[in-house]
């Protein structure tokens, strides 16, 4: 596998790209509870998906000749790119967390206005969105 053809394919998705994704990908004529699982999901999915060539680029580098490393450190701050990999996956596995805690509040939801609460703050709580509250948090150090 060629290293910089991986990273060419590289792309972390921004939030808006993701809802315009969600919004593309399921009808609007389903039930509330259904819809905002979906939505949950695709959420979930596209954020494990289009991360997935980050970590396979970190797999590549984690077994990579010794040799061969030295020459990619000439050319790339090896501590920064593994640093970044690192955020990616820590990324992923709060992708994962949020589609397991949301997807739970959602079935719990007792009514309309709750799941598509529930469904909103899933997608993309607070403390998350751009220039909220500890937005940098996913942010390796």
């Amino acid at each position: 596998m060629d290293p910089a053809s991986t990273a060419k394919r590289i792309h972390v998705p921004t939030y808006e790209e993701v809802l315009a994704r969600i919004k593309s990908r399921y009808p609007h004529n389903v039930p509330t509870r259904e819809r905002e699982r979906r939505s949950l999901e695709l959420v979930r999915n596209v954020i494990i998906d289009r991360t997935e060539p980050v970590m396979t680029l970190g797999r590549l580098l984690r077994d990579l000749h010794p040799f061969y490393r030295e020459l990619v450190s000439i050319s790339f701050d090896l501590g920064q790119l593994e640093s970044d990999v690192r955020c990616v996956a820590k990324a992923r596995r709060l992708a994962e967390r949020m589609w397991e805690t949301y997807r739970y509040r959602l079935m719990a939801a007792e009514g309309e206005a709750e799941a598509r609460r529930a469904g909103r703050e899933g997608r993309w709580p607070a403390r998350h969105r751009p220039g909220g509250a500890h937005s940098d948090s996913v942010r390796a150090p």
